[in-house]
């Protein structure tokens, strides 16, 4: 009996021959006492079925029946959760856009898509398009801490956009749009910041990756968002928080849409790990950013930051008069009341002004600042915000 391992997920079925050759033994029958023996050579033949778009379960060749447990395979393998096992799994996992079986990159749109499958809406494909993955978010290496790049202000997807050349893409203007919201702090560090999509009201799928800088925020929890409802689903990829990336992915049931209107889809819990200002963008690094119709187009979108930052005090320090002097230094006090983060600044000129120090105030205290070196200045104006 001879053994053989078929790799599915070719795009078309194979029938092979299996024949008898020549080398690296040629063909022969021997009798008892070593005489050749006249002997027919029949080949034989193998039908080779071709896997089926979406098809994952089980792994890692799949069964040819395209089910839920197949939707949320992929999901997990968008999300970077776990991995193709090979080339093969990936290509049946990247299965939108429908019309060229793939396009070489794992996103929300092949969740959306196997989906589809899953419930029947579109009918099987023989698995295909491009064999070798183009970036896949699953097979993305371990990746360093947030870079400046990512933190910059998101730009918007368009009719245009180079980085997913087979995606097809509808365009609905400005109107879509993705939202992490703005927390100002005053008495505390601790920030809920909503992420919030503005749909225009044929979105079913979203996956995005929200960016920070891991040295001024730190996350400590995550929760549904208000606007997401209990028959929707949200899938998360915490695994590179410490380095300030969050993977998103949610879906609206299969071919369900988001009304039309702004719907909060996640509220993420942060600490301010300093008084500097942090910024929470989109990028791609874990989950590629997609905004997704019911019929799996991709949907352009616009992607708009957020910022966790100190509130200044509701009522302003009062300065001790008068300055006093002791050994050369001039000391200055001034009775913080609120709390708040307190900035003290200096000018010369009443127009440029420069920090000198800041201080996060969660309880009435006594600012002090001690100015070592008065006799280099000469005219000099001061202020507390």
């Amino acid at each position: 009996t001879v053994h053989f391992k078929a790799v599915m997920g070719r795009a078309a079925a194979t029938t092979t021959v299996v024949g008898f050759g020549n080398q690296p033994i040629a063909p022969g029958l021997l009798s008892t006492s070593v005489r050749p023996l006249a002997v027919l050579h029949d080949p034989g033949t193998i039908s080779l079925q071709a896997g089926l778009e979406g098809d994952l379960s089980p792994g890692p060749n799949g069964d040819r029946q395209l089910t839920i447990e197949d939707w949320s395979l992929v999901a997990q393998m968008v999300a970077g959760l776990i991995k193709p096992a090979n080339d093969s799994e990936f290509v049946r996992a990247d299965c939108a856009p429908i019309e060229t079986l793939g396009d070489g990159t794992l996103a929300a749109s092949d969740w959306t898509q196997a989906g589809r499958y899953a419930a029947g809406i579109d009918s099987p494909r023989a698995s295909g398009g491009p064999w070798a993955p183009g970036g896949a978010a699953g097979l993305q290496a371990d990746l360093p801490s947030v870079t400046e790049a990512e933190l910059s202000e998101s730009p918007a997807l368009d009719v245009g956009d180079t980085a997913r050349p087979g995606r097809r893409l509808a365009n609905a203007g400005s109107a879509r749009r993705l939202e992490a919201g703005s927390a100002r702090l005053a008495t505390t560090t601790l920030a809920s910041v909503p992420i919030s999509l503005n749909a225009v009201g044929n979105e079913n799928t979203a996956g995005f990756t929200l960016a920070f800088d891991p040295t001024r925020l730190r996350l400590v929890g995550t929760r549904r968002g208000n606007g997401l409802g209990t028959d929707s689903v949200l899938v998360l990829n915490t695994n590179q928080t410490s380095r300030g990336r969050l993977g998103v992915l949610l879906a609206r049931p299969v071919g369900a849409r988001f009304a039309l209107g702004a719907h909060e889809v996640l509220q993420i819990d942060v600490e301010l790990l300093g008084i500097q200002p942090a910024t929470i963008s989109f990028g791609d690094t874990v989950i590629r950013r997609e905004v997704v119709s019911d019929n799996a187009t991709v949907l352009t979108a616009l992607y708009t930051s957020g910022q966790v930052l100190l509130d200044g005090p509701a009522q302003p320090a009062v300065p001790r008069t008068p300055l006093r002097l002791r050994s050369g230094t001039v000391v200055m006090r001034w009775d913080a009341g609120q709390p708040g983060h307190y900035i003290l600044e200096t000018s010369n000129d009443l127009e440029k002004w420069t920090v000198l120090n800041e201080w996060n105030v969660v309880a009435p205290a006594t600012l002090e600042f001690n100015d070592v070196n008065p006799e280099l200045w000469g005219q000099r104006f001061f202020r507390m915000r």
